[in-house]
């Protein structure tokens, strides 16, 4: 392992298997290069459950970083089923596309937008909507972490072309 690591950033880095390790500091985005690169150098922390490794490009030296989302609940987790009124819960393995979109919006980071709310909002509207996605760009912001924001894409059932 390279450099410092926080106590819980070495737990959660070494919970990851050997190989899934390298494949992960080997596909790290360098702004400077414009290209992906190995993050060398590097050092860990954890920040709001996710494992963050800051170094430097292997290419041409400048700061790097990748951040690796931490699990809540593991591999298992259960979701509301956003297609019955009961709320019941939804392994993952058998929901729909659709349905873990709504769950990421639900579960989006406080910040990006009012998580519960949207869902609600979409649910109340169901018939004025075929599909919904949660998706984030980023920004380079060289020296430090990329900036991401949240976007939704929604898609429109009854639309008419422009005459």
């Amino acid at each position: 392992m390279s450099g410092e690591f926080t106590v819980e950033a070495r737990a959660q880095w070494e919970s990851i298997p050997a190989q899934i390790r390298e494949r992960l500091l080997s596909n790290v985005w360098c702004g400077h290069c414009s290209n992906v690169t190995t993050i060398t150098d590097f050092k860990g922390h954890v920040e709001r459950g996710d494992l963050v490794l800051t170094g430097k490009c292997a290419t041409c030296g400048c700061e790097v970083a990748r951040v690796i989302e931490g699990e809540q609940e593991g591999p298992s987790r259960k979701m509301k089923d956003q297609t019955d009124s009961t709320n019941q819960d939804l392994a993952l393995a058998d929901a729909t596309v659709q349905e873990i979109q709504l769950e990421l919006i639900r579960r989006a980071r406080p910040g990006a937008f009012a998580g519960e709310k949207v869902v609600a909002s979409l649910q109340t509207h169901r018939d004025l909507w075929e599909a919904v996605m949660i998706d984030r760009f980023c920004f380079s912001n060289p020296g430090q972490l990329p900036l991401s924001k949240t976007c939704l894409l929604l898609i429109l059932s009854h639309c008419s072309p422009p005459p």
